[in-house]
């Protein structure tokens, strides 16, 4: 980039207009050029007798993408996926597994599975495509679901209960013991709360995020050590709150806010200790968004929105706003001749790759995209400058999350 350096220094000795815009011309121009990898779709399939898949997470360093594959006939599976060893099924406790999310470098990866014979899940950890380890209950407790996990597998949030006994649901904090084994901990529930599921959690393992009930609504919390669990608060004009992912900095939480009877919709939002809660809007015509990761310090968030032609996989940033994958990627070099992506769940700690499920020449398929760019000033002009989105719209927050939601407070299990 000394190239660069030198012309914006020489243009900067030129007030002229006529100098300002040539040099801004050269400027884009360089650092267009300067970013010659173009992002590319890969189709990640399905397991042999796989139906349709859904990609659900991406490890920090963008090589591992884990997730869901549906058999024709038969139980859910979890699959690990990545460009050296392709898809590889992860041999659960017997019954449905599912594959959640994944440590930054892909060394563990965590879920739920069900026992053979068993009607409860276990929260699980795989440290290799055969080796699973059930993580236990809290207390009494005979479920468990786990969905997620910290940088380096030692701390694993998710939810613990005991089927039948109505309001059971605990937040958990799994903390490993170095030696395999581990402790899991109940987080509690929010002031007047009853339930709670924790949804994501920073990459030392501090930040916990997730939802929980207050008076039968729905409401995001933050939970530190320090702090204890509190209430996020909701976007303006909705009531009901639900939190998603936390970035691996701590900083940013993630996720959706709705209205009590789902009549005006919902927004994804980010949610940062200095600015609150933010509306990151909804696409042209659409009346749903939702939020479900960040790279690491929150700059670029994943999701989906409905649109006037269906439900889209997007991306915020602070300078695009919020943008439909579907359009996006094209516009920046992406062949994705065949698709139509329809949710975003994971993006890499620097923001470079995404994976999500959509629809391949009809057929419902995990996707991960790749080298992404960081949105700078060329990436924004080429889209025709700033979203209109980010803010459009009268804000409204729906109790109901996309259809395809995998941490769905409505459908834990619906991918």
């Amino acid at each position: 980039m000394a190239l660069l350096s030198s012309l914006a220094w020489r243009f900067a000795k030129d007030t002229s207009p006529s100098s300002r815009v040539l040099a801004a011309a050269a400027t884009v121009a360089l650092l267009a050029g300067a970013a010659t990898a173009q992002p590319a779709i890969t189709n990640i399939g399905v397991l042999p007798g796989g139906d349709l898949s859904s990609g659900v997470g991406v490890s920090g360093d963008g090589t591992t993408v884990v997730g869901l594959d549906f058999p024709t006939v038969g139980s859910i599976r979890a699959y690990r996926w990545s460009r050296s060893t392709g898809t590889q099924q992860l041999v659960g406790l017997g019954g449905d597994t599912l594959a959640i999310a994944v440590s930054s470098n892909g060394s563990f990866v965590v879920g739920t599975s069900t026992p053979t014979n068993i009607q409860s899940n276990r929260a699980v950890r795989w440290t290799s495509p055969t080796t699973v380890q059930s993580l236990g209950t809290v207390g009494t407790d005979n479920y468990s679901e786990a969905r997620g996990v910290n940088s380096d597998g030692s701390v694993i949030v998710g939810t613990s209960s005991t089927v039948g006994t109505p309001n059971s649901s605990r937040a958990f904090r799994w903390t490993s013991d170095g030696r395999g084994a581990g402790t899991m901990s109940s987080l509690g529930v929010l002031p007047s709360g009853t339930i709670s599921i924790a949804n994501g959690v920073s990459g030392d393992g501090n930040v916990v995020a997730g939802w929980g009930y207050v008076n039968n609504v729905e409401r995001a919390f933050r939970w530190t050590q320090a702090t204890g669990m509190h209430d996020l608060g909701v976007v303006a004009g909705f009531d009901s709150a639900n939190a998603q992912g936390v970035s691996a900095n701590g900083s940013t939480i993630v996720g959706y806010s709705g209205d009590l009877y789902g009549s005006i919709g919902s927004r994804g939002f980010r949610w940062t200790l200095g600015g609150g809660m933010q509306s990151l809007g909804v696409l042209t015509g659409g009346e749903f968004s939702a939020a479900f990761a960040a790279n690491a310090d929150g700059t670029m968030i994943v999701g989906t929105s409905t649109s006037t032609v269906g439900d889209r996989a997007t991306l915020w940033t602070p300078t695009l706003g919020l943008v439909d994958l579907n359009n996006y990627l094209p516009s920046l070099g992406a062949d994705l001749s065949g698709w139509s992506l329809s949710t975003a769940y994971g993006i890499s700690l620097d923001g470079s790759v995404i994976t999500g499920v959509g629809q391949f020449n009809g057929q419902t398929r995990a996707f991960v995209v790749t080298d992404v760019p960081a949105p700078g000033a060329s990436v924004v002009l080429a889209m025709g400058g700033r979203s209109q989105h980010a803010a459009a719209g009268r804000l409204s927050a729906a109790d109901r999350s996309p259809t395809s939601c995998p941490r769905s407070s409505r459908s834990s299990r619906s991918f």
